[in-house]
């Protein structure tokens, strides 16, 4: 392959994985593709390209360009061929570098074009946060703060064009989905890339006695790996190497209400889910399932099990944990988490095992989205989507809605059950959804609001 072609694959690869990119359009993806092709094609060949510039009535150079392909000359390489009169191996290099900064600022003006698609679909998205904001303010438990997005920096700064309102957010996951394999794959690399599942635990692989790790709870009180907590530590992850057909990630909205996705979350092959969620009861069956695979458990509920070194203390909580199974993640070690993962081995065996969650992991995490539209911190909700994003090969998203009302003008609860509302945290749980809403239109994630009850 000739040098031009090596020169531009490196300003493809330069271009398209430029940091503002969030994901490869399909339009671009096609057009560099096909640019790619024909540039191979032309090389194995032996033919050379020249751009024809035009020019106007005084003789000055124009933007209006062809691409002219010619073969049979070939001044340059291993087997040189004679050149036609005038033509020089000098000349055959600028021409080839001429086409080469062409071919750049055409990739240029495509990536710029996915940009500016960006910008328009984030202020699409910030005019409805706005006008969300402004419909729902005129209740008096349903205020901005509540939202999350009064007085931040989450939404456009176009405040105008008040008929959207929460039907155009839901109109989005009606009619047929259809997955964009492309997309998938390249968000999957990204997030791969930076933020695997296999490093998302603390073990005795990634981690050593006496070193000092990040506190995601609170950037001011490091957390030193002890001796102690270094021994309930696992040996290795869990699920190293095994990957996931379908799995579903399942929030805790009052959107799953009435939904009738139980069964079909249940058939996933691995279900996330957060924040110790109540799958026991039958009220909440039908529609939020009873599978559970991966679980987040927060410090903020473990609390009230902090007394671990009292019978009956701890024989409440191995009695409130039989209803998960898999994995049962905490935040972070402490004088207490240490006992329950020592009751769970003893009594559950391997039906479910106790972990921590990497700060490292979490904190890369984190960043990926920061960069990619979401200022503030992440949720649990986007947490686990971009786990199961690496590990599995469809994702479905279920009980993701931070608004108070649907599409019909209902109310819904913060939770599908009864749980305290905690409003002032550093999440923005609005704009996180316009963006996991934003990846059902493309075809990245399929996003459930309503099931069949069918599937039961």
């Amino acid at each position: 392959m000739s040098d031009l072609v090596d020169d531009c694959i490196a300003i493809v690869i330069c271009r398209v994985s430029a940091p503002r990119m969030m994901r490869f359009r399909a339009p671009s993806a096609l057009v560099i593709a096909l640019l790619g092709v024909y540039l191979v094609t032309i090389a194995m060949m032996g033919c050379n390209i020249t751009w024809l510039v035009g020019t106007d009535s005084h003789g000055n150079r124009v933007d209006r360009r062809s691409m002219k392909t010619r073969c049979g000359c070939n001044c340059v390489g291993e087997r040189p061929r004679k050149c036609p009169p005038g033509d020089s191996a000098r000349d055959m290099s600028v021409a080839k570098r001429q086409t080469t900064d062409e071919i750049s600022r055409l990739i240029d003006i495509i990536v710029r074009e996915g940009i500016r698609r960006d910008h328009i679909l984030e202020e699409a998205d910030g005019k409805l946060l706005i006008n969300i904001a402004r419909n729902c303010s005129s209740t008096k438990d349903s205020s901005g703060e509540y939202l999350g997005i009064a007085g931040t920096e989450s939404v456009s700064s176009v405040k105008n064009d008040s008929s959207l309102v929460l039907t155009d957010v839901m109109s989005a996951f009606q009619g047929k989905w259809k997955k964009n394999e492309t997309l998938f794959q390249e968000m999957k690399r990204d997030l791969t890339s930076c933020c695997d599942a296999e490093s998302s635990f603390l073990t005795k692989r990634n981690v050593r006695v006496g070193e000092i790790l990040p506190n995601v709870l609170n950037k001011k009180l490091p957390l030193k790996m002890t001796r102690d907590m270094y021994r309930n530590l696992i040996k290795d992850w869990p699920l190293k190497h095994k990957r996931f057909n379908k799995c579903a990630v399942v929030g805790n909205s009052g959107i799953l209400r009435g939904s009738h996705c139980g069964a079909s979350i249940d058939s996933a092959d691995a279900v996330f889910r957060c924040n110790l969620p109540p799958l026991g009861k039958k009220i909440y069956q039908e529609d939020a399932g009873v599978k559970s695979s991966f679980t987040t458990a927060p410090l903020s509920m473990l609390k009230s099990y902090a007394k671990m070194n009292e019978e009956s203390v701890r024989e409440q909580f191995l009695k409130d944990m039989e209803q998960y199974s898999g994995i049962l993640s905490a935040k972070k070690p402490n004088n207490y988490t240490k006992y329950m993962i020592d009751s769970i081995a003893a009594a559950r065996g391997g039906e479910l095992q106790m972990v921590y969650e990497h700060p490292h992991h979490f904190l890369r995490t984190n960043t990926y989205w920061n960069n990619h539209g979401i200022p503030k911190k992440i949720t649990s909700g986007i947490y686990l989507l971009s786990m199961a994003m690496t590990r599995c090969d469809e994702v479905h998203v279920y009980g993701f809605w931070p608004f108070p009302y649907d599409d019909k003008g209902d109310a819904v609860g913060y939770h599908y059950y009864e749980a305290p509302v905690f409003t002032k945290d550093s999440h923005d749980m609005p704009l996180e959804f316009m963006r996991v809403r934003r990846l059902h239109q493309d075809g990245v994630i399929q996003v459930h609001m309503r099931c069949s009850r069918d599937l039961r």
